[in-house]
């Protein structure tokens, strides 16, 4: 979701990305060019393709492998406060023809492909890169189902790769600009936090199972990871990288767990493969939503990862 709140953006696996309006009252009606406003409203409602008006745009990519999506925030017009020039960065390859992952800046409001960066040293392989995150400064971060972890700055546009202590999963960027990437295996810790500056990794302790999690940080320091050996939530100090606490589901979930996002109440989300948790972090209360169709996430879904990165959220 862009800092704006106005579209939300995904990528087709095989290729390509997608920008949907958040909202019905800012889709144009005149899109399919039928009369009035056409649009799907659920799993047995999708409009064939080119038939939705709440579709803002679609760039085909001919990749292979398209996974990583991240919205740069843009500029606030400190006028009416809303946020102009939003640009998101992807990446992709195609195996056999890119040595090397690609990363694409697009424009947010047309999908028009601005910049192509080859980030030297993240492999194009299957997956190619596996998660993307924007810090403060728009730079692009990037990490494939491995152990590289690349940058593309947002103003050279020159490109840096690490090599990560454990195998790697899910990712996130926190408030101080310091990536963090889930470990593939829970027994080789909880998670890897990465220092630009001096260009170090530490990693959190074994303690509870995020092995193959989703990561986010809270306005309050707790880095959110899903605790597959207790059923529920757990959360790093993101500065000491102590283990926290643990918030179990209160049931066992249905299918693989692997989303974590935060949403502007404070609430973390996890996503299983039918289900949806929000836990309250303050009451331990936990919400369950049933129907999902073979969810499957490992990173931002509310565009919080983003605010949080961009405006520091305990002042």
């Amino acid at each position: 979701m862009a800092l704006s709140g106005r579209k939300a953006a995904l990528n087709n696996r095989n290729g390509g990305v997608i920008a949907v309006w958040a909202t019905s009252d800012l889709c144009d009606e005149n899109t399919n060019g039928v009369p009035g406003l056409q649009t799907s409203t659920g799993p047995a409602d999708v409009l064939a393709w080119g038939q939705d008006d709440c579709v803002a745009w679609y760039t085909d990519f001919d990749h292979t492998t398209q996974r990583p999506i991240a919205w740069v925030p843009g500029a606030l017009n400190p006028v009416d406060c809303t946020y102009e020039d939003e640009r998101l960065w992807t990446s992709g390859c195609r195996t056999g023809v890119h040595q090397n992952v690609q990363a694409h800046l697009l424009d947010g409001d047309t999908g028009v492909v601005l910049e192509t960066v080859d980030v030297t040293g993240v492999p194009c392989t299957s997956f190619g890169g596996y998660g993307g995150a924007v810090d403060p400064d728009g730079n692009f971060w990037i990490q494939e189902f491995g152990t590289k972890l690349g940058r593309v700055d947002a103003v050279t546009l020159e490109t840096q790769v690490w090599t990560l202590p454990h195998y790697a999963y899910g990712m996130t960027v926190d408030h101080y600009g310091r990536p963090w990437i889930t470990n593939n295996s829970s027994n080789t810790g909880t998670a890897m936090r990465f220092d630009p500056i001096t260009e170090t990794f530490d990693v959190a302790p074994v303690g509870f199972d995020a092995g193959q999690s989703g990561i986010q940080e809270d306005a309050f320091g707790r880095m959110w990871v899903h605790d597959g050996l207790n059923d529920g939530v757990a959360w790093i100090d993101v500065d000491t990288m102590a283990l926290g606490g643990m918030i179990p589901y209160g049931q066992t979930p249905v299918g693989m767990c692997k989303g974590v996002s935060i949403d502007l109440a404070g609430n973390v989300w996890s996503i299983c493969s039918e289900q949806a948790f929000r836990i309250d972090p303050e009451t331990q209360q936990v919400d369950v939503m049933t129907g999902l169709d073979d969810a499957y996430t490992y990173s931002d879904m509310t565009g919080w990862a983003l605010q949080n990165a961009t405006c520091d959220p305990r002042g």
